[in-house]
């Protein structure tokens, strides 16, 4: 079975598959592409906070705080996307 891989549209087996496992470049754009998905979901949530003071389900509404909040769910998610690369 060939899968392609998003970033270089290359097709690699089933082993290879990660980008990890067949390209630092292709590591990059995956870890530049979780940033930048981070940073818009980041500034859409403090937008739409400040345009609507708890619409976001904050109660008391602080920015470092949910940045803090947002930082540790980046932090967990490529913990996991890591550990799923293990094989674990």
């Amino acid at each position: 079975m060939n899968l392609t891989c998003q970033y270089c549209n290359m097709k690699y087996c089933m082993t290879h598959r990660h980008p990890e496992a067949h390209s630092p470049k292709c590591v990059e754009k995956a870890r530049n592409v979780a940033h930048s998905n981070f940073k818009q979901e980041s500034i859409r949530v403090i937008t739409q906070e400040r345009r609507n003071p708890g619409s976001t389900n904050a109660k008391s509404f602080s920015p470092n705080k949910s940045k803090e909040e947002l930082k540790k769910r980046y932090k967990e998610k490529l913990d996991k996307a890591r550990r799923n690369e293990r094989g674990g």
